[in-house]
């Protein structure tokens, strides 16, 4: 495997985590925030939520670092593939249609 691979894949599973990291600190908030939820779940929500915000933003700054060594090695087209594309045009369609389905 060279290095564009390895760093492809590392930005892959990224990707991946930081979606993770953030479905989890939104999460957190939304319980910890409810009036639905039980006084005895606030912390443990509030608890997911910190580090649900944790692992997104360490995650963030790895993207952003392996991006930078990307470009150092001269392997940046690897950021613009196709798959990369494509990648970014769905997470901008899923955010749309959720702020517009979620805001009335």
């Amino acid at each position: 495997m060279d290095v564009a691979e390895k760093i492809n894949a590392q930005v892959r599973l990224l990707y991946v985590l930081n979606a993770i990291g953030f479905f989890a600190w939104q999460a957190g908030e939304g319980f910890a925030r409810s009036a639905q939820i039980p006084d005895a779940v606030m912390g443990p929500a509030l608890i997911a939520s910190g580090v649900g915000f944790g692992v997104w933003l360490v995650c963030l700054i790895m993207i952003f670092g392996q991006t930078w060594r990307a470009k150092k090695l001269g392997v940046a087209d690897l950021l613009g593939d196709e798959w990369a594309q494509r990648a970014r045009a769905r997470a901008a369609e899923s955010g749309l249609s959720a702020s517009a389905s979620c805001c009335p």
